[in-house]
């Protein structure tokens, strides 16, 4: 999952910086619809991980830093798209 976000950012990147009205139906649609389902199957993940066991996450500040940065990446793909 964070593999595939590593993938796809550079083109993610492009999308944002060369398309930002319509980063879903540019030329890198699929590397956005991409980050933007491994992003949130991260958020769902970390919310299932803090509901079971909630001091692990907060054990590695690196899974805490990647939940607010997949979320803040939803939230901006979100607002995007409903434009």
């Amino acid at each position: 999952m964070i593999a595939l976000l590593y993938l796809h950012r550079r083109f993610f990147a492009r999308a944002l910086s060369n398309y930002p009205s319509d980063i879903i139906h540019c030329p890198f649609g699929p590397s956005v619809l991409a980050i933007f389902r491994s992003a949130g199957t991260y958020i769902a993940l970390m919310r299932d991980l803090c509901a079971v066991q909630p001091e692990v996450p907060l054990r590695f500040v690196y899974v805490v830093i990647y939940f607010v940065l997949f979320y803040l990446l939803n939230g901006y793909a979100f607002q995007n798209i409903l434009e």
